[in-house]
């Protein structure tokens, strides 16, 4: 499994010869790649239906959407899909050379709405079903003692339990995509540095993407320093944009270091 980052909740990651998109925003704040730089994906997964999730969908026109029930009736009016996964929370799908499990988050979801402090919301937004995460992984998303590399990505959320009674008990995730605001950021996420550190202790991950905005990096700082005080033993990896990270690799490295 690799992860590469294009932008904040931007993620093509790579499971065997599968490719999975989150996200397709290829825009303000991040320029430096647009859509014709990835590898065509096999799916892109759609956390919630703000501008800054769906923008660029109409560039995957051959890629299968994975998105809740209502965002999916909603885009497939709006943009050409190859095909679409239609999921409830809870449901897990096998695409490719992997496994998708869509879990619960908490955010607002509504289309139209725009999802920056500087963007007017639209008279006529509306809610299009939940704001969703999902765990990726090459083996059933079942069991966190199967040797495999399985990779949560939040999206944007407030702390959940279920991230402490579900997700990491029952999938086991290796590595979280997770977001980080500044505290005073009103109106961009809900979730702060210490509450996404407290989000990455619960989950018991090996690793952490901090996934930050371009003027977002004090908060980077901070997550670091709650992680710390937590006593947490993820390890942090930053990404540039287009930046890679191999899980497997580490993974693998990790395994051969246990005596």
């Amino acid at each position: 499994m690799k992860l590469t980052c294009y932008g904040r909740s931007t993620w093509p990651i790579t499971v065997d010869g599968t490719i999975f998109l989150t996200d397709s925003y290829f825009d303000w704040p991040y320029p430096n790649f647009q859509p014709a730089d990835l590898p065509p994906p096999n799916y892109v997964l759609v956390t919630q239906a703000h501008w800054s999730r769906i923008k660029d969908l109409d560039e995957f026109t051959e890629s299968t959407v994975l998105a809740n029930t209502d965002l999916v009736i909603y885009i497939s009016l709006d943009y050409e899909l190859a095909g679409a996964h239609v999921m409830n929370l809870g449901r897990t799908v096998n695409a490719g050379d992997a496994q998708v499990l869509m879990h619960c988050t908490e955010h607002a979801h509504g289309v139209k709405c725009g999802s920056f402090v500087d963007t007017p919301h639209e008279e006529n937004a509306k809610s299009v079903g939940l704001a969703v995460g999902y765990v990726v992984s090459d083996v059933e998303p079942k069991n966190r003692e199967a040797p495999g590399a399985e990779a949560c990505l939040t999206g944007d959320t407030q702390l959940l339990s279920e991230m402490r009674d579900f997700v990491a008990p029952y999938l086991g995730p290796k590595i979280i995509c997770v977001s980080v605001v500044e505290t005073t950021d009103v109106g961009r996420s809900t979730r702060s540095s210490w509450q996404a550190a407290i989000t990455v202790d619960w989950l018991g991950v090996d690793y952490v993407c901090p996934m930050l905005a371009p003027d977002a990096r004090d908060a980077g700082t901070r997550f670091r320093s709650e992680l710390s005080e937590l006593e947490c033993g993820a390890a942090v990896v930053d990404l540039d944009h287009g930046e890679m990270y191999n899980l497997a690799a580490a993974l693998a490295t990790q395994s051969s270091l246990i005596p």
